[in-house]
């Protein structure tokens, strides 16, 4: 969707006038372009921390488990710790 130079307004794609300050937009506001870029950059940052905060919750659940249960299993498919009390393993789903 093509966005207005001068306001900023989102117009529809076969807009050739913006429909809030009738400017000429044409076809593709360099807005557009730019705030695609960004929203690409904004989506993989997201991802990145997203995969960051699993990696800190996990290291955060076996801290807790060692301080609670010091005993813990490993599982024979994916050698993922568990506490000693669980009996499925909390990552791949296999019989502890």
């Amino acid at each position: 969707m093509p966005y207005c130079d001068k306001c900023g307004k989102k117009n529809d794609d076969d807009a050739n006038y913006c429909n809030k300050c009738a400017n000429y937009i044409g076809k593709g506001s360099s807005y557009e372009k730019e705030i695609d870029e960004l929203a690409e950059k904004i989506e993989k940052k997201a991802e990145e921390f997203g995969e960051f905060i699993g990696r800190k919750a996990e290291e955060f659940g076996r801290a807790v488990d060692r301080t609670l249960n010091p005993k813990l299993k490993k599982c024979k498919n994916c050698s993922t710790e568990s506490s000693s009390y669980a009996t499925y393993c909390w990552k791949c789903g296999n019989k502890i």
